[in-house]
């Protein structure tokens, strides 16, 4: 099968990522717990200043580079990685593609078909996507009808009623495992 999976939220955790560069050099006292209570949570606690400034100097002082792996990522994706053509997909900025590429190449040195850089995910045709935003699952859902959207609950998606969810990465696996019987 040919599996389509989201970066930040997903794969890694940006939340956490952001906060201590913001926090660094702001000098803020944003909780670094890692999980945001909803999804705007960040850019509704910080001024429209330090917001752009992540989205720039941020960028380019390797937020990208250095994010840590949620738990259970790795050894998911190197087991589905040898069953699977698993794409990563994600909507990060242009300027991010280097620090993206090397991300993956140091912390995920595995056999992806391509790491794709786009905001209209559907556009890459796979059989089940996973990804940890509302708006992009029912977007899948609604340009890709006959694939399997998956969310990946998050604290700041639990609001969120939609069919399939996954709470980690044992039970994405585990979903992946009963299509696989189901489509032979």
């Amino acid at each position: 099968m040919r599996l389509g999976i989201d970066l930040d939220g997903v794969i890694c955790n940006w939340t956490k990522r952001a906060i201590q560069m913001l926090n660094a050099r702001f000098e803020l006292d944003l909780d670094e717990c890692g999980e945001s209570p909803h999804w705007d949570w960040i850019e509704e606690n910080i001024t429209k200043k330090q917001w752009a400034w992540l989205w720039t100097a941020g960028v380019e002082r390797g937020m990208f580079a250095t994010l840590e792996l949620l738990p259970g990522a790795f050894s998911a994706l190197q087991r589905l990685t040898r069953d699977h053509r698993v794409f990563l997909i994600t909507n990060r900025p242009q300027a991010s593609r280097r620090d993206t590429i090397y991300w993956v190449s140091k912390f995920l040195p595995f056999n992806f078909q391509g790491i794709v850089t786009t905001k209209e995910k559907w556009e890459i045709e796979c059989d089940v996507y996973l990804d940890d935003k509302p708006e992009n699952v029912q977007a899948l859902r609604a340009h890709r009808f006959t694939s399997y959207q998956v969310l990946f609950r998050r604290q700041y998606n639990e609001y969120f009623d939609w069919n399939p969810i996954v709470n980690n990465w044992i039970g994405f696996e585990r979903y992946v495992r009963v299509l696989e019987r189901r489509l032979v």
